[in-house]
């Protein structure tokens, strides 16, 4: 079975190890990182806070059999500074992706 992933986050600290595991291992990968820093067609830059852009993504990513979701904001004092955005992004980002993900790929298991 083909083992296809797709990793929100792809570019933040634990992002480049898992994926740098999950390609040497022999899977496929599509990567979500931030608007603006995807470094080739494999990434794809999204806001997980924008409805479209989820939507967008998961469509992209195709019928993925796995998703790690590490996608976050994860630095306090940008948290404490902005909480609205801070919850929306990790709490309502989450639940926006895995919704989507539910609705366009139900088979994928979500991390």
């Amino acid at each position: 079975m083909e083992r296809l992933a797709l990793v929100t986050g792809a570019n933040g600290f634990v992002g480049r190890f898992l994926t740098g595991h999950l390609r040497a291992s022999g899977w496929n990968l599509r990567s979500s990182v931030l608007p603006g820093t995807a470094e080739d067609e494999s990434a794809f830059g999204c806001d997980i806070s924008d409805d479209a852009q989820v939507e967008a993504l998961v469509q992209w990513a195709g019928p993925v059999t796995h998703v790690f979701h590490l996608a976050a904001v994860t630095f306090i004092p940008s948290s404490q500074a902005y909480p609205a955005r801070t919850m929306d992004i990790n709490l309502n980002g989450t639940i926006r992706l895995a919704e989507t993900v539910r609705k366009l790929t139900p088979g994928a298991r979500f991390l």
